[in-house]
């Protein structure tokens, strides 16, 4: 005679499932950013010279207030060889910079003086928790800004003095 088993049997192979894709999406949460979408920007390449090599990035502008405001806020993703470049009217002082609020990619960024020379770079750590969330000031008077994907100007030996051209 062929034993039926229990009931708890032939539900257990569904139950280890549910509880396996349980761990694998409970691995794979994003933390929830409320930020709008992003607008679509202008493109541009732009070149990162350093000693006599040339570094091409294709970087997003952002040049009116509202751009600068949102910047890199909410994306989950960059590809590596690109950016976002930050253009004010007339230069800042040092003592101004940016933060990292609902930003989750870790990024680098470059100030740049009035005539595109990196003056400053800083490494930025994401920061969804706003009253947490530290500034990072150029600490030099700039014009400009270049975010990139951090470690992207180490591993192209970019540094402060290196221009930025677009």
């Amino acid at each position: 005679m062929k034993h039926a088993g229990t009931p708890f049997q032939s539900i257990r192979p569904w139950l280890l499932l549910a509880l396996a894709l349980l761990v694998v999406s409970a691995c794979t949460h994003r933390p929830v950013v409320n930020v709008p979408p992003s607008p679509e920007l202008e493109k541009k390449v732009v070149q990162i010279v350093s000693g006599d090599h040339v570094v091409p990035l294709t970087a997003e502008i952002a040049d009116t207030p509202g751009e600068r405001r949102q910047g890199l806020m909410g994306r989950y993703y960059m590809d590596w060889d690109a950016g976002m470049l930050f253009v004010y009217e007339i230069s800042r002082s040092g003592s101004f910079g940016f933060w990292m609020q609902n930003t989750i990619i870790p990024l680098d960024i470059a100030y740049l003086d009035e005539n595109g020379v990196i003056a400053s770079i800083k490494q930025m750590e994401p920061c969804i928790d706003q009253p947490t969330c530290p500034v990072y000031p150029a600490g030099v008077r700039y014009r400009s800004a270049l975010e990139v994907n951090q470690g992207f100007f180490e591993a192209h030996g970019i540094s402060v003095g290196d221009r930025v051209e677009w």
